[in-house]
């Protein structure tokens, strides 16, 4: 079950040592059994060869392990490792490993996909341009959002969403192929329905073919973090946005943000070089969203992916 998959993440999570611990747990290994030697050797010494009464003899050794306990280096640390990886659970957040936590704290450059990620992912339909009125906007976000369910992108959630407000009942669709980071299609009701991104558009906007026929529904995406947010985060941390969307929609929404540099239009291939290129000077962490962002949250030093569900 997914409770069970996050129970043994969150376990796994707190097994997986971070350098600091393993470096404590090296250091543990050699200093306690000398630290136990030097008592038992004060206790022998004491109450054998200089007189002194075993109660008196006893304390002076237990005092030696009392001084010299490393708890610090061999307790603490993976005491507070464990502590800081379930409170993260309790609050939503599930870190892979120790090793994560001591990388967050070091790495200054963060790549942040924008859909789904910065921005809400929540898209609303202002047009559908249809060439005819054939087929009515109903049916036609009917058969759309049918092929759209099966796929995971923010905007296929949007427009399935956006049916469900509508109260539109979704169809079984056959035959769905998804290419990622170009779009989806499918067939319902003997219809061959073809959804991509509109790349002929400055605007978001898809392009919907059915039957050789073209449609294109114009989207309008909200953000989901405040400018605050990111100028805060700038003070610690290099921030980069680096997007599949087009220039217009990642310009405005940086600069609303003050977000310096930014990319726009980049494939899943894309973005995987981006982020080779940038590890060559600089550790980083990508923060994505969606199946198109798996091959950038694998390759960065430390990969984060944002989910409501």
């Amino acid at each position: 079950t997914l409770l069970s998959q996050i129970i043994t993440l969150v376990k796994n999570a707190q097994n997986n040592k971070p350098n600091i611990q393993k470096l404590g747990d090296k250091i543990s290994a050699i200093f306690v059994p000398i630290v136990i030697s030097i008592s038992l050797l004060t206790f022998f010494f004491g109450y054998l060869y200089f007189g002194i009464s075993f109660q008196d003899a006893l304390l002076r050794s237990i005092a030696v392990l009392v001084i010299s306990c490393p708890c610090a280096m061999g307790l603490a640390t993976p005491t507070a490792v464990m502590v800081g990886i379930g409170r993260a659970a309790k609050n939503g957040i599930l870190i892979k490993g120790g090793d994560t936590l001591e990388k967050l704290a070091t790495i200054k450059s963060i790549i942040f996909d924008k859909t789904g990620t910065l921005s809400s992912g929540i898209f609303k339909i202002t047009n559908i341009e249809m060439p005819d009125e054939i087929i009515s906007e109903e049916i036609f976000l009917k058969w759309v959002a049918s092929v759209e369910n099966f796929s995971q992108h923010p905007i296929a959630k949007s427009i399935v969403y956006q049916s469900e407000i509508r109260e539109i009942t979704l169809l079984s669709a056959q035959d769905v192929k998804e290419q990622s980071g170009v779009g989806i299609e499918g067939v319902v009701e003997g219809q061959h329905i073809k959804i991509q991104n509109n790349v002929a558009s400055k605007e978001s906007s898809l392009k919907v073919t059915i039957n050789e026929k073209v449609y294109i529904i114009y989207l309008e995406e909200e953000s989901s973090v405040s400018t605050n947010f990111l100028n805060e985060l700038k003070l610690e941390k290099e921030i980069i946005i680096l997007s599949g969307d087009k220039e217009i929609n990642v310009k405005k929404f940086a600069d609303n943000h003050n977000v310096d540099e930014y990319h726009f239009g980049k494939n899943p291939e894309e973005k995987l070089e981006f982020i080779k290129n940038k590890q060559e000077s600089n550790q980083v962490i990508f923060i994505g969203d969606g199946i198109n962002d798996s091959p950038s949250i694998k390759q960065a030093d430390v990969g984060v992916t944002t989910s409501s569900s």
